[in-house]
């Protein structure tokens, strides 16, 4: 089950006197420590690892693919032995062809087991780095929705449904062995920051820049309250871009903004 960030009464995420982040995953009652810098340095070292094990596949697959067509080793090692036996007797008794037969079975046997369980461990450690890349991008892009300031002051979404929809968006790639938040926009070119174009946005900023860039903002968009204090609230909703009923919701961004409509 997943994790997400814990936040406190003021709606900050609370950390630890060590400064490390509180998670709590879902359906837990307390939340956890869980030191992210030491599971991001843990991640790169598996990953590392996975690389290296990568490397002596391939080494070895090569190595196979040398013996294509050619019996292997041991094989070879049992014909010089038969080279050694009284070939003149080994043919009058017409046991030659059947002890040569016999080798070369065994030793093709051996190749196919060598390669099936090369294909298994190549497989296998794909899907460790897969798990924990996975692991990464939770914490690194589900938990930044979590804890984004603007679509919990200024938008009507939730943090889940906004991670849905735009979760898609962010990848975790690698620089310098360091992991990096990503956000992509719809023709997937990467976001930069407009406080400083030559750098890539950082989550908060690529989140505002979504909503801002979605069709629907306006029914995704928090209304000010008037002034005076009357009529709607602060997140009631404008007629314009709302749907009419539930029935008219095409999205799951148009049925928030009709509930909350509804609601103020």
């Amino acid at each position: 089950m997943p994790f997400k960030l814990f936040l406190d009464a003021d709606g900050k995420p609370k950390l630890d006197e060590k400064g490390r982040a509180y998670f709590i995953q879902d359906g837990a009652t307390e939340p956890t420590v869980l030191d992210v810098n030491e599971m991001i340095d843990t991640n790169r070292a598996k990953h590392g690892t996975a690389e290296a094990a990568k490397r002596e596949l391939a080494e070895a697959i090569a190595k196979l693919n040398a013996f294509d067509g050619i019996v292997p080793e041991e094989a070879k090692k049992a014909l010089e032995l038969v080279k050694t036996i009284d070939e003149g007797k080994m043919v009058e008794a017409g046991k030659l062809d059947e002890l040569k037969r016999k080798y070369a079975e065994e030793a093709s046997q051996k190749v196919s087991s060598l390669e099936k369980a090369l294909e298994e461990a190549k497989a296998s450690g794909a899907r460790s780095v897969a798990e924990k890349e996975g692991m990464i991008h939770s914490l690194l892009v589900e938990n930044a929705f979590s804890a984004s300031v603007f679509l919990r002051e200024k938008t009507v979404l939730p943090p889940e449904f906004a991670y849905a929809s735009m979760g898609k968006n962010f990848a975790v790639e690698y620089h310098d062995g360091k992991p990096v938040v990503i956000a992509k926009d719809g023709q997937g070119n990467p976001i930069f920051s407009p406080a400083n174009p030559s750098a890539y946005a950082s989550p908060e900023e690529a989140i505002k820049i979504l909503i801002e860039q979605h069709p629907q903002r306006e029914s995704l968009i928090k209304n000010p309250a008037p002034n005076g204090g009357s009529g709607s609230q602060p997140g009631s909703r404008t007629s314009f871009g709302t749907p009419k009923s539930l029935a008219d919701c095409k999205t799951e961004a148009d049925k928030v903004a009709y509930l909350k409509a509804k609601s103020a």
